[in-house]
């Protein structure tokens, strides 16, 4: 009644993963492995281990013994008849140490993370940038300063702004450090928030304390900091400007009490600025264009996102420019569509020459889109597709699932198919709820 996936020997690694995520997950219950399982692997605990070859080491034989750590899990030795007699010798020598190891390590008190903390402090020396006289950042006051930095953000009064932190437990082996033998390790990664200019998740050494283990990450994320240009010389977050000064005098300070972050009076502005990549862009025919796409994937399922409607399976957008744009600057981020999150990335594809008319044709599908389809009039902004600054084309793409990674190409078909439509419906007010499927609702239709 198990369920059971065969694989030849040649099993890949991204293959070899997937296998291990089922059966921690319950997709199978049943695993054969090498002995490599014994150790370094997260495996779950089993009810039933069954080793076909005798353990060579007494190490071999606790590794592969403590996989069957379930509530009344049985470990079976399968041994050929006529070494039996030796074979059972050696058990019962390996039992023997291991009873001899139990009571020994019985009474033994296991340091906390404060005395762990304590024996380890001096492998993590703080951060002086500027020598042992100048200012420096030790690892006690890491997370207090890294909170302080988040706050510093601009932010509304009803955000607030923190570091998010993913704890790693590494277990399933022994570990040394400094002369002392640890049974776990933590890794802990940060993930910093969205207005902050280090986008991606820093991770800090692998420690046997939590605490510390966080207190060295966030140590990392500060030296970053430091380097990004978001700490002063003094080691301190740099303020924001906006309203609040020490300079102000009693009233304004008095008059600015009586009004909050969030309310008009303490509005942040920011400069309307479009990157320097995106304008004077516009694609030409011929070569020298450059497409981007916008990879969509399912996070349950790790496929290619296909909309329940759509006749086109693997249909998504691009954008056509004549200048490269430093994608790989740009983080993975989610999308929440028909009760799935989806993982979008941008991806780079090289592309062939475009003719006169194929560049028409997606200048055509650009106009549509924002005109008909999105309707940018009416919202107090127009669109303007004939300006000096006008850039890059927004334009169908078609993905080819079959390749890895995902090949990629301009799908004209789709343009043509959508410039010849007539009138795009878009729901009118008052309308029936059925009218509102896979229809484009703005905040103009429900006043």
């Amino acid at each position: 009644g198990g369920k059971i996936l065969e694989q030849g020997s040649n099993m890949n690694v991204r293959k070899q993963q997937d296998v291990l995520r089922r059966f921690r997950t319950d997709s199978l219950n049943l695993l054969v492995a090498t002995s490599v399982v014994e150790e370094g692997l997260d495996v779950r605990k089993c009810n039933l281990v069954v080793r076909y070859d005798f353990p060579l080491t007494f190490q071999s034989y606790v590794q592969s013994k403590g996989r069957a750590r379930a509530k009344k899990s049985r470990y079976l030795l399968l041994v050929d008849k006529e070494c039996l007699n030796e074979f059972r010798s050696k058990l019962t020598l390996y039992c023997n140490l291991e009873k001899d190891l139990q009571l020994i390590c019985h009474d033994r008190v296991v340091p906390g993370e404060d005395e762990i903390e304590k024996k380890l402090k001096h492998l993590l020396p703080p951060y002086m940038p500027f020598g042992e006289d100048g200012p420096q950042i030790s690892i006690n006051g890491s997370l207090s300063l890294l909170h302080r930095y988040c706050q510093k953000l601009p932010s509304d009064r009803y955000t607030v702004l923190a570091p998010v932190f993913y704890t790693h437990r590494v277990d399933g082996g022994f570990y040394y450090l400094d002369g002392e033998q640890y049974k776990e390790l933590f890794l802990v990664k940060i993930s910093l928030p969205i207005n902050c200019p280090i986008k991606e998740d820093i991770q800090g050494p692998a420690l046997p304390s939590a605490k510390l283990a966080k207190k060295a990450a966030a140590l990392e994320v500060l030296e970053k900091l430091h380097k990004e240009g978001e700490l002063d010389d003094h080691l301190k977050p740099i303020p924001q400007k906006d309203i609040d000064s020490d300079e102000e005098d009693d009233e304004k300070m008095r008059e600015k009490k009586k009004n909050k972050a969030g309310t008009t009076r303490r509005i942040m502005y920011y400069r309307n600025e479009i990157s320097s990549c995106l304008t004077q862009s516009q694609p030409k025919h011929g070569s020298g264009n450059h497409l981007y796409v916008f990879l969509m994937k399912d996070k349950c399922t790790g496929k290619l996102y296909q909309s329940k409607d759509n006749q086109y399976s693997h249909q998504t957008l691009g954008i056509l420019t004549s200048k490269p744009i430093p994608y790989h600057k740009i983080a993975e981020f989610s999308l929440y569509i028909e009760k799935r999150e989806i993982s979008v990335t941008v991806k780079q594809q090289f592309m062939g020459p475009l003719s006169a008319s194929e560049l028409q044709t997606f200048q055509d599908f650009h106009v549509t889109l924002f005109r008909k389809i999105i309707r940018i009039q009416g919202l107090n902004i127009s669109f303007d597709g004939s300006g000096p600054s006008r850039g890059y084309l927004v334009v169908p793409v078609c993905v080819i699932p079959e390749f890895d990674p995902p090949q990629c190409y301009l799908d004209q078909d789709m343009a043509e198919y959508v410039i010849r439509q007539e009138r795009v419906r878009i729901p009118s007010w008052p309308c029936e709820s059925h009218e509102f499927i896979n229809r484009l609702v703005s905040k103009q239709y429900t006043e």
